[in-house]
C-alpha cells in the first residue's frame, strides 16, 4: 500500500521525536511514551525493522513493540509481517 510522503512540518517533528526515541523508551510505563516510539517505528521500511527497533531501545520493550507491531500491521497488512513470527 502506497502512502503519502509526510509533509515537512510532521517529518520535521518526528525527526525531532526519533532523535529523543532512547529517552523516551527510558521512561517507559506512559502511554505518551509508548506511543511515541510506536510512531516513530512506523517510520521504518518495513514490519521487521520496526518491531526490531522498538524493542532494541529496552526498557518497556513488550509493550512498545506490541503498539509498534500493531500499527506496522495496520500499514503493512499481514503480507508485511514475516511467516516466521
Amino acid at each position: 500500500m502506497p502512502t503519502a510522503p509526510a509533509p515537512t512540518g510532521v517529518r520535521r517533528f518526528l525527526d525531532t521525536l526519533y532523535d529523543g526515541a532512547a529517552a523516551l523508551a527510558a521512561e517507559g510505563g506512559t502511554c505518551w511514551s509508548t506511543l511515541a516510539v510506536a510512531l516513530l517505528a512506523s517510520r521504518a521500511p518495513g514490519y521487521e525493522s520496526g518491531v526490531a527497533w522498538a524493542i532494541s531501545l529496552g526498557h518497556d520493550a513488550d509493550t512498545n513493540a506490541a503498539v509498534a507491531g500493531a500499527l506496522l500491521g495496520c500499514r503493512d497488512g499481514l503480507a508485511g509481517i514475516p511467516d516466521r513470527w
